[in-house]
């Protein structure tokens, strides 16, 4: 049997600007750089995906917000994406400065 989290992070001042992803947590859980895979266009890789959009439009710097976001609370991304439900969850993520950050939608899929 294996686990997946299926999610997708949005930026929280426009739902168009978002990223989407697969963890795989099956337990024992590894690293969070090796489990996390995030969609490039339509393939999965283990890194970030490039910004889409156009240099200099508002869209480009709210995709690039998301991405420094993602980069600079990883590990508390990985935790939460571990701890997912067979259930849809879907939340607003708050630093210590109570900042909305992201929103998460994701949801656990058991393969057998």
């Amino acid at each position: 049997m294996t686990d997946y989290c299926l999610f997708t992070l949005t930026h929280p001042e426009a739902r168009r600007i978002y990223i989407r992803g697969i963890a795989d947590i099956t337990e024992p859980i590894d690293e969070f750089e090796k489990i996390i895979q995030f969609y490039d266009e339509n393939e999965l890789a283990n890194h970030l995906p490039a910004n889409p959009y156009e240099k200099g439009s508002e869209d480009f710097r709210l995709f690039e917000e998301l991405l420094e976001t993602i980069k600079s609370h990883f590990e508390d991304l990985g935790v939460e994406l571990i701890f997912a439900s067979e259930e849809e969850k879907s939340w607003r993520y708050c630093n210590p400065w109570d900042n909305e950050l992201y929103d998460i939608n994701m949801k656990k899929v058991v393969i057998d």
